[in-house]
């Protein structure tokens, strides 16, 4: 009670307390960052629970609801920690140098960073596996693709658990050990390989879909540009959110304590933007499906010749075709079916065969005849 004043009662604090410019320049990125986070957050789950209610959910395999409740589950984790930082972090009295300079004092705040390596990783291993089945044709193009983008994907992944293998080292003051690595060291190789990742996946799609462009029929070619524009959306925000941070994380050192928290203000709202674009992928199917009309010449039931019953093709048995998949090529005769053919292959994920949902139940998308 010594402490104690008349004319403020409440004043019971004589410790350190930094400036105020240190104090907004340590603590003004994690603030915005938790609080991004937050925002990016509501949108996913807005998008994921109406996901939910469609057609499009209820057809979708086991393997890939898993994934997607995996990934939404992770991001909600990182949301609700998120929130439980901003009110520790908003109320903490500890304001000196020392303790700004070391701003992650918790044992969670270093859980962010595992859980965007796992949803990271999740995302970007469906979304490659998404993309090279339009190499499916170039055995080649396709096996170097999925191995390049699966080594990418691990390198990102260690990257990420070693920011946060570090981070709790600064706990028990051991991160000596590390050097010459860093959290922000690791942080940034972990975005840069990311953003590469994000980038190669885009380009992929993009440029294989361009090669569908035939200029015969203006619908058929919207539709394909549709696609491509959808594609370049859900892989920019990602893209450019990792290439900011890669950036502030290699050019301001861990050393300078104004600027050693601003790489968090890009790598916190991660989580929720990459279950976002997950999210978006697949909402994408009803814009496709929806999007564009089909020539009156050919209907709504397009006709291709590759042969083969359709109970053929969706139990797998045609050789050169997966259990409860589309065959990956086929010969189009019309050019309405090169665009309902674009739209399975990227948008319609594979049904297990026998499993509520298959394909002959599609409602919502153009069906597909095919020539005995």
């Amino acid at each position: 009670m010594s402490n104690f004043t008349a004319s403020n009662p409440y004043d019971t604090l004589s410790i350190p307390i930094a400036s105020q410019d240190i104090a907004s320049r340590t603590l003004a990125p994690l603030f915005a960052g938790w609080m991004c986070n937050l925002i990016i957050w509501g949108m996913v789950s807005t998008s994921f629970f109406t996901h939910f209610g469609t057609s499009y959910y209820r057809r979708d395999n086991s393997k890939l609801k898993l994934l997607v409740w995996t990934v939404v589950i992770l991001a909600a984790l990182s949301a609700a920690i998120n929130c439980v930082q901003l009110v520790h972090y908003g109320v903490s009295q500890q304001r000196s140098y020392e303790h700004l300079f070391v701003s992650i004092v918790q044992n969670y705040d270093n859980v962010p960073s595992v859980l965007l390596a796992f949803i990271a990783a999740l995302t970007q291993g469906f979304l490659t596996h998404r993309a090279s089945k339009l190499l499916v044709n170039n055995r080649i193009a396709y096996l170097a693709f999925r191995s390049i983008m699966g080594f990418l994907i691990v390198a990102s992944f260690l990257a990420g658990i070693g920011s946060a293998i570090i981070g709790f080292m600064y706990l028990s003051g051991t991160e000596d050990l590390a050097l010459p690595l860093t959290v922000n060291i690791l942080l940034g190789v972990n975005m840069f390989i990311s953003a590469a990742i994000d980038t190669s996946i885009t380009l992929s799609l993009i440029l294989s879909l361009r090669k569908k462009i035939a200029g015969f029929n203006e619908e058929t070619d919207g539709t394909i540009r549709r696609i491509m524009r959808l594609s370049a959306e859900t892989g920019l925000p990602t893209t450019v959110v990792c290439v900011l941070g890669a950036l502030l994380a290699v050019v301001f050192p861990m050393e300078d304590i104004t600027t050693v928290n601003i790489v968090w203000a890009f790598v916190f709202p991660l989580p929720s933007l990459y279950a976002f674009s997950l999210i978006s992928t697949l909402a994408a199917r009803k814009t496709v499906s929806e999007g564009g009309s089909f020539p009156s010449n050919s209907g709504p039931h397009a006709t291709t010749s590759i042969g083969g019953s359709a109970s053929q093709y969706r139990s797998g048995a045609k050789q050169g075709t997966r259990k409860g998949t589309f065959a990956q090529s086929v010969t189009v005769h019309q050019s309405t079916t090169a665009a309902v053919n674009v739209d399975l292959e990227l948008y319609e994920m594979p049904v297990e065969h026998g499993e509520k949902g298959s394909h002959d139940e599609l409602d919502g998308l153009p069906k597909v005849q095919w020539a005995s």
